[in-house]
C-alpha cells in the first residue's frame, strides 16, 4: 500500500507531463481527455493494460 508523501515529494507540472509523455510513448497510458479550464490545457489519462 502506498503512504502519503506529506508534502516531502513535490512534483513541478515539467515532470509530471515530461513522465506522462514518456508513459504514453510506451503505451503504458492513454490520453482519453483534452479540454482548455480558465485558459489552462488539461490532458486526462487512463492506465492501459498489459501485455
Amino acid at each position: 500500500m502506498l503512504e502519503p508523501s506529506e508534502d516531502r515529494v513535490r512534483l513541478g507540472a515539467g515532470t509530471l507531463y515530461g513522465a506522462l509523455d514518456r508513459l504514453a510513448g510506451e503505451g503504458l497510458v492513454i490520453v482519453v481527455k483534452e479540454e482548455v479550464v480558465s485558459g489552462r490545457h488539461r490532458r486526462h489519462h487512463d492506465l492501459t493494460t498489459l501485455p
